[in-house]
């Protein structure tokens, strides 16, 4: 655990730095590895995340940012509502990636998230009146669900390390 801090604490400077290093993910997914990527991705965001969370912040909308939640990294989550906003490029409409997109939605929807795609083209004509048809169900559930995904994510990666 003391390890993982100090790691956590010393990367945590690099990105203060803007010196932050690129992450693969295809060795064993830990921890620091899954933050490590969060941090980049909220480093890096595209022209369309930038514009979407200036919307949402104009809009005093509370909302989190590429947040780590279980495997995944949605692009923004309603905290209030339990919504998770993907903006999806052209790379998400391959045979591939709208399996893989279908696999993360139907995974988040276990936890009690509502996912909504919206394509990069459509995000200047999007309707910010539809978040009002999603009942509030408050900030805690929605962190207890993120809490709830991650641990799942933390298990999985114990038991994997366990198997021969």
């Amino acid at each position: 655990v003391d390890k993982f801090l100090a790691l956590k604490d010393r990367h945590i400077k690099r990105v203060k730095q803007k010196n932050l290093p690129k992450v693969k993910l295809d060795g064993p997914l830990t921890n620091l590895t899954m933050y490590a990527r969060a941090k980049q991705l909220q480093a890096e965001p595209t022209k369309a995340e930038k514009w979407f969370r200036n919307a949402l912040v104009e809009r005093k909308i509370k909302h989190k940012f590429q947040e780590t939640v279980g495997w995944y990294f949605p692009d923004f989550i309603i905290t209030a509502k339990m919504l998770i906003i993907e903006l999806d490029g052209a790379h998400h409409y391959t045979a591939e990636n709208v399996a893989s997109d279908k696999r993360r939605t139907e995974w988040l929807e276990r936890f009690g998230f509502t996912v909504i795609r919206i394509r990069n083209g459509d995000i200047k004509k999007f309707d910010f009146s539809v978040f009002d048809q999603y009942p509030s169900v408050g900030r805690k559930k929605c962190a207890q669900a993120i809490r709830l995904a991650n641990r799942t994510r933390q298990r999985a990666v114990e038991l994997q390390e366990k198997t021969p």
